[in-house]
């Protein structure tokens, strides 16, 4: 594999976070290759059958692709002022990198990215896209000076074009399986200071196709994040990782062309247009969404015309990365901590109305309109991602106690777990419980210790569906027997004088050993980003007062 970039691919592995701070770039090296765009061109319009009289030897190889654009709008003594920085698309070989910095009057921005190409230990290909929008913004007053608008978008595109001769199939068609293990973490922080709020619009989309003459093959996940009007921070990491399998179809004796592209596209919009009375839609502090996102091959599976996989298959490629042959699909592990529903509920002081909403629906998924499966699925992966996990309000899916007259509503709900799980979370779809307390213990009978008091949201006026609560538990605890002590219920109208509880499913996050803390796992294996995102919690945790804030350092 031959490169001419300044970074060129090496059989040295890229660690999975580690993000220096990267230089302005130099024209000279990382200027756009006129090529690229007619060659990219030329493929989409006549499929990859055309690189071969297009040119397959110089098409080979990787390339990388980035562009963004960036618009701040402001009140400067009350009249509209914009500043705004673009990049159209650069393109480089086996990387491309940009950072850019735009200042306003009250606000500051930059903009820091990276695609590339390279080879794992094994000479895999890994194809990555990382980066960040860093944003501070400020005014003196809200009618007169003032930011008003952000919106930044950017696109980082990682791509590998190879043909790979593929011997000891049998005649005629064939497929191959290409199965990566994509790996990804977004972090979003919106620091607001008291009394200030925004409108905020952010989202993160990643694609990974395969393309072989007129067909392909895609996945696509969107990493999205609460939006619309927040008055509080959002401080909040999601991790992405699954293995994806993208499929390419050859014909004995003929090479397998073949293009894998991999797409990052993070959209950063928010609004300070829209007043409401009592707020000030003023966002000083610290904030930023960044990302690092890469897809790495596993290997690949071969099957014959019959959708049988085929044994003593060799492979080699064009560009000179391995694509390692396996004998059976690879399964991924299981995520570190799984959503984990109790076995049985072994307790209810509270009661039941009725045999039709049986105490069993706040633990059989009944009313939920997303599955999953217990002690396997992620609990980060299930909650975080598309679509969203809602409850059904219809009476038939959830568990309702008796009726109470003697108010607050008052009882015990006692889950057993099957065995001894470290928990850090409590996933409720509740409806009318108000204030509650989780205790845990090793026995069903106690002794029970507490390890938290809450107050949940009434979502007695939710008609049709309605929304998760996650329960921050504040550390993990070892749990065989989780009790909810209700303290309290929200009634249907501020004048009756009765009211119930009403539960449709209850979840916890877990593992079978304890998980490391955030900062030694993330040391050890995310490499220099880890530093940066650490030290950046330090310091918010020793908040300094508003008006005298540090703004970070660059990305490590």
């Amino acid at each position: 594999m031959t490169s001419t970039s300044t970074s060129t691919s090496t059989s040295t592995p890229i660690a999975r976070f580690a993000f220096r701070s990267i230089p302005p770039r130099a024209s000279a090296d990382l200027g756009p290759r006129p090529s690229a765009r007619w060659q990219r061109g030329l493929r989409l319009a006549l499929g990859l059958g055309g690189l071969l009289w297009a040119g397959a030897a110089w098409s080979i190889g990787p390339e990388t692709h980035l562009e963004f654009t960036l618009l701040h709008e402001e009140l400067i003594g009350g009249a509209p002022s914009a500043v705004s920085d673009a990049n159209s698309g650069e393109d480089g070989i086996d990387r491309v990198e940009d950072l850019v910095f735009l200042n306003g009057a009250h606000g500051t921005h930059r903009v820091d990215l990276v695609a590339e190409v390279a080879a794992q230990a094994n000479g895999a290909p890994v194809l990555r896209a990382l980066g960040e929008h860093e944003y501070h913004l400020t005014g003196t007053n809200r009618l007169t000076d003032v930011w008003t608008l952000v919106d930044g978008d950017q696109l980082l595109r990682s791509t590998l074009v190879d043909e790979l001769t593929v011997q000891g199939v049998p005649l005629g068609s064939y497929t191959v399986e290409f199965y990566w293990d994509l790996q990804g973490t977004d972090e979003v922080l919106i620091d607001l200071d008291p009394g200030n709020s925004v409108y905020a619009f952010i989202n993160t989309r990643v694609r990974l196709e395969a393309r072989s003459g007129l067909a392909s093959d895609a996945y696509e996940q969107n990493v999205p994040w609460p939006s619309g009007y927040r008055d509080i921070d959002l401080d909040q990491i999601k991790t992405l990782e699954e293995y994806v399998k993208v499929s390419a179809s050859g014909t004995s004796g003929q090479p397998l062309a073949v293009e894998t592209l991999f797409e990052v596209e993070p959209d950063t919009r928010l609004d300070n247009f829209v007043e409401l009375p009592g707020t000030a839609l003023r966002l000083d502090g610290d904030h930023s969404a960044r990302f690092d996102q890469s897809a790495e091959l596993i290997g690949i599976v071969v099957r014959d015309a019959t959708d049988t996989i085929l044994p003593g298959v060799t492979v080699s490629s064009a560009s000179g990365f391995e694509y390692p042959v396996l004998d059976e699909v690879p399964v991924a592990p299981l995520p570190l901590q799984t959503i984990l529903s109790p076995v049985a509920v072994v307790g209810n002081s509270m009661g039941t109305f009725s045999a039709s909403v049986p105490e069993i629906n706040m633990i059989n998924h009944s009313g939920l309109d997303k599955p999953f499966t217990s002690g396997f699925t992620g609990f980060d992966r299930y909650f975080d991602f598309s679509p969203t996990p809602f409850g059904q309000a219809n009476f038939a899916n959830n568990w309702q106690s008796l009726v109470q007259t003697t108010l607050p509503v008052t009882g015990t709900l006692d889950f057993d777990l099957g065995a001894t799980w470290w928990i850090d979370r409590l996933a409720i779809w509740n409806r009318s419980l108000e204030q509650i307390r989780v205790q845990i213990a090793s026995s069903p009978s106690g002794p029970w210790e507490e390890i938290g008091q809450y107050t949940l949201q009434n979502r007695l006026f939710y008609t049709f569906s309605y929304p998760v609560e996650i329960v921050d538990l504040g550390g993990e605890h070892a749990a065989r027997y989780v009790r909810i002590q209700v303290d309290s219920a929200y009634k249907a109208r501020s004048s009756d004088t009765f009211a119930y509880g009403n539960v449709g499913e209850v979840a916890f996050r877990g593992s079978l050993t304890p998980v490391p803390e955030p900062g030694v796992w993330a040391m050890a294996t995310a490499g220099l980003l880890a530093v940066g995102w650490i030290e950046r919690r330090q310091r918010r945790a020793k908040r300094l007062g508003a008006g005298n804030r540090r703004s970070r350092r660059p990305i490590d």
